[in-house]
């Protein structure tokens, strides 16, 4: 659906593959960073070792997770160093953001620092909700050392909340952080069941953020409520200065 809706006071952006996008994680780089960092390794594990047991208690958390709850990444890590004896020089914090950071490097979307300073100028407010199990303020330093012209009113992630779109809570919260009511105001994602339906369910206007080409017999699901569809931001940009 196509049909422009009124002009935004708010306008709430995912985080991944929407405002950033992310390399793939690479748990064997980032524990080959976090090696100097480790002061007691009784096992001797390498970084490659490290990587397999963390893969195999993410994938244990992913399962016993379902689609709407969320855990920490610190607690996933604590459960890990406590059961192999490894005692560390930095907090967890620390080594949660040196293991993001080394393993999933992100760079800004084309065209997303042009729209955010279009936002800025006409006034409209901005923030973030985030499926992520990583920390917030590890969320936070990131968007601000990608993004550093831009400062978001708020960042939202589902790791400090429990719970992941497309529950309405993370939108209600959102919401109510902004003190704006759902209608008029838009949120811009490229997940079609966490970002779109679960906007929509909230009541903001979903915007489907789809840079991906279409394939086809066998391009991804449609969203099944109304919302934008756009290929990129300098199509959001025109739709916001007509």
């Amino acid at each position: 659906m196509q049909t422009k809706p009124p002009q935004p006071q708010l306008i709430l952006f995912d985080y991944g593959e929407t405002l950033l996008r992310e390399s793939p994680l690479n748990l064997g780089r980032a524990y080959q960073a976090l090696l100097p960092y480790i002061s007691s390794n009784p096992c001797q594990l390498t970084a490659p070792e490290l990587a397999a047991a963390d893969q195999q208690l993410y994938d244990d958390f992913i399962r016993s997770r379902g689609d709407t709850l969320e855990f920490q990444e610190r607690v996933l890590l604590r459960l890990l160093f406590e059961r192999l004896d490894i005692r560390l020089s930095i907090t967890l914090l620390q080594a949660e953001q040196i293991l993001w950071e080394s393993g999933a490097p992100a760079r800004p979307t084309p065209g997303i620092n042009a729209l955010l300073a279009q936002l800025r100028q006409m006034g409209i407010s901005s923030g973030v909700i985030s499926n992520l199990p990583w920390s917030g303020c590890l969320l936070e330093a990131r968007l601000q050392k990608s993004l550093p012209e831009h400062a978001f009113d708020f960042v939202i992630t589902s790791s400090e909340y429990g719970v992941r779109k497309p529950s309405p809570l993370l939108f209600e919260l959102a919401l109510h952080k902004a003190k704006r009511p759902p209608q008029g105001n838009w949120f811009c994602g490229d997940n079609v069941i966490a970002d779109i339906e679960g906007a929509d369910k909230a009541g903001l206007t979903p915007v489907w953020y789809d840079p991906w080409p279409d394939t086809g017999s066998d391009r991804k699901r449609q969203p099944r409520c109304p919302h934008l569809h756009i290929k990129d931001w300098a199509a959001l940009s025109a739709c916001l200065s007509d």
